[in-house]
């Protein structure tokens, strides 16, 4: 049996052909793990900061509480405080939010982070501090934030 140069040239090909489709696909696997990688480090990350903001929170647990009862009583270091616990929190969901616009966390978890700011923003207190410090971000968060106030009712204040 004789072998001519066509059909080598051929069974070449065919190889070559076959030889690209397994490195796409290994690559496309890659990719797909890859995302998965970051997507889980970007919600590790993210829950290291929400320890952090929870730390931060209950160190000041005092302040904080009072702040959501009535900030006319606090002096004005102390409202400070507050305005940046206030800053802290919204921070953080605001990271949520850069995570989320970037598909690095699913929808099930900014709905979780807007759950957050939904009951923080029911307290008077909380939302002013926050009203005054939104403007400090993004025209895409500001707009998420606004469609939560206006949604949610305020009550009174404890």
């Amino acid at each position: 049996m004789s072998v001519d140069l066509g059909t080598v040239s051929a069974i070449a090909t065919v190889v070559g052909v076959a030889g690209g489709l397994v490195s796409v696909i290994t690559l496309a696997f890659e990719i797909r793990r890859n995302a998965r990688a970051t997507e889980g480090a970007t919600v590790q990350a993210l829950m290291s900061f929400e320890v952090q903001v929870q730390v931060e929170t209950l160190n000041n647990a005092g302040l904080y509480s009072r702040g959501f009862k009535s900030t006319a009583d606090m002096t004005e270091e102390e409202k400070l405080q507050f305005d940046v616990l206030v800053g802290i929190k919204i921070t953080y969901c605001y990271s949520g939010f850069t995570q989320h616009q970037k598909r690095l966390i699913d929808d099930e978890v900014w709905e979780a982070y807007r759950a957050s700011m939904r009951s923080w923003v029911v307290n008077p207190n909380f939302r002013a501090s926050l009203q005054d410090q939104i403007a400090t971000f993004p025209k895409g968060f500001q707009k998420v934030v606004q469609e939560i106030l206006a949604s949610t009712p305020i009550l009174p204040a404890a």
